[in-house]
């Protein structure tokens, strides 16, 4: 027990070291590029926020030391419609798988798209008849390791696109997090992880220039904007949970999780989970922003309630696979919430 703790302490300590140096800075809004990497597009992982407690491929977005726990092959799929009334969708795929008994290894990709946007010039503000589409994409490969059932450690590295027909711009992030198990029944959980730590965006394409003229305005020449080069939104989760076993077949899990963002207020989310022999599961929690009810302050997109159910039908008798269904909600201050939904198969 006492080295796991002292490997524990090795591993997030240094952790929330570099995240101390960016975390929790609202002056700073705004000044991030994709932010869309602080969307949750998986659905269980929606609505239950606890990096100390979400397990298998829907590990990759808040704490890849989860993936270390996978019990069988996951192939998970999720769409969101994001800020529903907008527009958005947000799309997500993974598929997870052991290597052995202590490794595992995911994939995930994620697109958000906005729709057809009709194109604009200064000369044709109306639009000139012609439409783009922008796309955000990113895709994460993680490895975790789990010693001995009790510590997981986990890392994901992140390639980030954002893009129109002419502009475009990518970065590289690492995310990196640890588990801890520990109680009587296995039935306590911590959980530490750093997200989206990596490279600059910075914006380039034809896009960003036009055709002038010289100081004699007799010769063309082509003038390109130079853009600004931005950081991405860094953020440090510090999560727990702990267990009720009943009866046998019910459990009741109580977490909660703190996230301090390095462009934006800090978030505190509490949960609760409800399941039956893992194949009905309920979930409910509130996400709490600091300052957010401060006079004159802007509340940010999502706050107050979560929740979401899964069901999963087992295919084989006393084994983990099976497939499933998932959905997840969450309250905002504008439009009519986020919604998501996902499928999974284990097998």
């Amino acid at each position: 027990m006492k080295k796991y703790k002292h490997l524990l302490i090795a591993i997030a300590l240094p952790l929330v070291s570099v995240a101390s140096v960016f975390a929790g800075n609202p002056d700073r809004q705004g000044e991030a590029g994709a932010y869309e990497l602080t969307i949750n597009h998986w659905a269980r992982g929606a609505s239950y926020v606890n990096c100390s407690r979400t397990l298998g491929v829907e590990a990759t977005y808040l704490n890849p030391a989860g993936v270390g726990r996978l019990q069988t092959t996951e192939l998970v799929l999720a769409s969101t419609a994001y800020l529903r009334g907008t527009g958005v969708t947000y799309s997500a795929a993974g598929f997870g798988i052991k290597l052995n008994e202590n490794s595992a290894v995911a994939v995930s990709v994620a697109a958000m798209d906005f729709g057809s946007i009709p194109k604009t010039t200064a000369a044709q503000p109306e639009g000139i008849g012609a439409d783009f589409r922008p796309l955000f994409t990113n895709i994460g490969v993680t490895y975790a390791y789990t010693f001995e059932k009790r510590l997981s450690v986990g890392a994901t590295a992140r390639f980030i696109s954002e893009s129109i027909s002419d502009v475009s711009a990518s970065a590289i992030a690492l995310d990196a997090g640890v588990m801890y198990t520990t109680g009587p029944k296995d039935n306590i959980h911590f959980g530490v992880s750093l997200k989206n730590v990596g490279t600059t965006m910075k914006y380039s394409g034809d896009g960003l220039s036009y055709v002038g003229r010289d100081a004699t305005n007799k010769f063309p020449l082509t003038v390109d904007f130079r853009s600004r080069a931005v950081e991405l939104p860094s953020s440090l989760n510090i999560g727990a949970a702990y267990d009720i076993n009943f009866a046998q077949v019910n459990r009741i899990t109580l977490g909660g999780n703190f996230t301090a963002n390095s462009f934006s207020r800090d978030e505190l989310t509490g949960t609760f989970e409800y399941a039956f022999r893992n194949m009905f599961m309920a979930r409910a929690g509130y996400s709490f922003t600091a300052d957010a009810y401060a006079v004159g302050e802007t509340l940010p997109a999502h706050t107050g309630l979560v929740g979401g159910i899964s069901f999963l039908v087992p295919t084989k008798k006393e084994s983990n696979s099976g497939f499933g269904i998932d959905y997840s909600f969450r309250a905002t201050n504008r439009f009519n919430g986020s919604h998501t939904i996902g499928l999974r198969l284990n097998f």
